[in-house]
């Protein structure tokens, strides 16, 4: 049920924070639900119910709860998602009946610069109705202390990331190559000494990647991923699923004057288990990244058209 409109609306609020935690971590807190139940509402608030569907058209549904016990339904959709650089979505209180009391269009950038992020919120009173002045014209303190809350997530977060970084002397699409070509990614994944047997390798969003590394003193390690997110030439997001390790790795490529900067973020599920193994890992991603430097000065052979884009499935 559309609300009626009002002489607001139209009328635009902009916000604008900087975090101290890099866009990809910031633009996460705003998509999945885990992280938006902790910081979405003004402090004192809490969300016992929120259901966030980020996908272009998924729908938002959310309850908050006063610090008096109230609870405050809210529904919304998301219109447009580009990550980690912008999301388009409405929002907005329902009433008794589960109608719209009022409506905000909002436009959300994510800007980095030397692993700070600027955000910019553009919020315009779409539709509005009787009762409803209380809720809009809060809007700008609720958002405000609600970022609050954002702040202190992400930068806890932050703090719990592994991030290796480097710099590599080749454009962008050549070193996403070296990640979707099997033949190329088996010569230098894991750290010096290991060697891999690919068994699996389904390049797209929901792909299976299954393989064994084999150690300097011939361990065996069975490995297996699965790929969630792939933006050709920019982005690659996997999950490694293995019992006490597991993790979620986000690998960008941002093209510079010089080549190519790539950037490892590892996310633990349990944050406890990955500060076991930071000082291992670190210096096990500085070997894996020296393994790829050799690869890309001594190219040999064709990248595969395809693989530029995403690669289908392929078993070994």
């Amino acid at each position: 049920m559309s609300a009626k409109n009002k002489p607001g609306s139209g009328q635009e609020i902009v916000i604008t924070r900087k975090f101290s935690a890099p866009r990809e971590l910031v633009f996460a807190a705003w998509t999945e639900p885990k992280h938006l139940a902790q910081w979405w509402g003004p402090k004192g608030f809490t969300n016992p119910v929120a259901e966030w569907d980020a996908k272009a058209g998924g729908k938002i549904h959310d309850v908050m709860r006063g610090p008096d016990g109230t609870d405050y339904p809210m529904g919304g959709q998301y219109l447009e998602i580009e990550p980690p650089s912008r999301l388009v979505m409405t929002t907005g209180a329902l009433d008794e009946k589960g109608a719209l009391m009022f409506e905000f269009h909002h436009v959300i950038t994510f800007e980095e610069t030397k692993g700070r992020t600027t955000l910019t919120i553009r919020s315009r009173i779409i539709s509005s109705s009787e009762g409803s002045e209380m809720y809009t014209n809060g809007y700008r303190a609720g958002m405000t202390s609600s970022l609050e809350k954002l702040a202190d997530l992400v930068e806890d977060l932050a703090a719990r990331e592994i991030v290796s970084t480097r710099i590599f002397p080749a454009p962008p699409a050549r070193v996403f190559g070296a990640f979707s070509e099997p033949a190329r990614l088996a010569q230098w994944w894991g750290p010096k000494g290991f060697t891999n047997t690919f068994h699996e390798f389904d390049f797209r969003p929901g792909g299976v990647w299954k393989f064994t590394m084999r150690g300097p003193d011939a361990a065996t390690y069975a490995m297996d991923h699965v790929f969630s997110e792939i933006v050709p030439g920019q982005r690659i997001v996997m999950n490694h699923i293995q019992p006490g390790h597991d993790f979620t790795l986000t690998v960008t490529f941002a093209g510079r004057e010089s080549g190519t900067e790539l950037t490892w973020r590892m996310r633990f599920a349990d944050p406890a288990e990955g500060e076991k193994l930071r000082t291992f890992l670190l210096g096990a991603n500085e070997q894996n990244f020296d393994r790829l430097e050799a690869l890309l000065a001594g190219w040999s052979f064709p990248l595969s058209p395809r693989h530029e884009q995403s690669a289908p499935a392929q078993r070994y």
